[in-house]
């Protein structure tokens, strides 16, 4: 990948259109790798699917700036919005937000994200099917802590999950960022 971009950037400099170009590198989901006995980029809201990578480079940004608070997103339409000259989205707490003004100081950085997963009905299906090919009889059974709607809010270093099929599950991000231990 740091080749590719590589290339990218030097074609935007031979090309002489470095200096007025927005370079946005980001993902719009991370991996579990096994952490909650999950694999693959479904089935929860933990920071391993929605702490992503974001790294956007040209005008309006210092060398080195960094947003240190809350973004989502959906924050990088309205960075690209002013890197053209265009008119932002009105300004209210899920409103998108200009990235540059937040790393410059001159507005403040999001106090809170969400992050939404519905019920995967499709993969429901598709798991329970290779279950029974298995020979798993408990299919349905197995698969009953996947079958919802899951909800996440962050503030500050707190992260509250709420499923629709039970309980909610709170952790604190600075002391605990794998999301191990739930304090509700």
């Amino acid at each position: 990948v740091d080749h590719r971009v590589g290339e990218i950037v030097a074609a935007l400099r031979s090309s002489g259109t470095w200096d007025r170009t927005l370079l946005v590198i980001t993902a719009d989901h991370g991996e579990s790798l096994g952490e909650h006995r999950l694999m693959d980029h479904q089935l929860c809201v933990y920071e391993t699917l929605t702490h992503i990578p974001l790294l956007v480079v040209g005008p309006g940004f210092a060398r080195g700036s960094r947003v240190s608070g809350i973004v989502q997103l959906h924050d990088v339409y309205a960075t690209v919005l002013a890197a053209a000259g265009l008119a932002k989205p009105a300004a209210d707490e899920r409103a998108p937000r200009n990235l540059a003004a937040i790393a410059a100081g001159r507005e403040p950085a999001r106090e809170v994200a969400v992050s939404e997963y519905h019920r995967p009905v499709a993969v429901l299906k598709m798991l329970e099917k290779k279950l029974a090919l298995a020979g798993r009889a408990d299919a349905p059974q197995a698969l009953a802590r996947f079958d919802r709607t899951l909800r996440a809010l962050v503030e500050d270093h707190w992260k509250w999950i709420a499923g629709s099929s039970g309980p909610s599950q709170l952790f604190d991000l600075a002391t605990d960022p794998g999301e191990e231990h739930d304090l509700v």
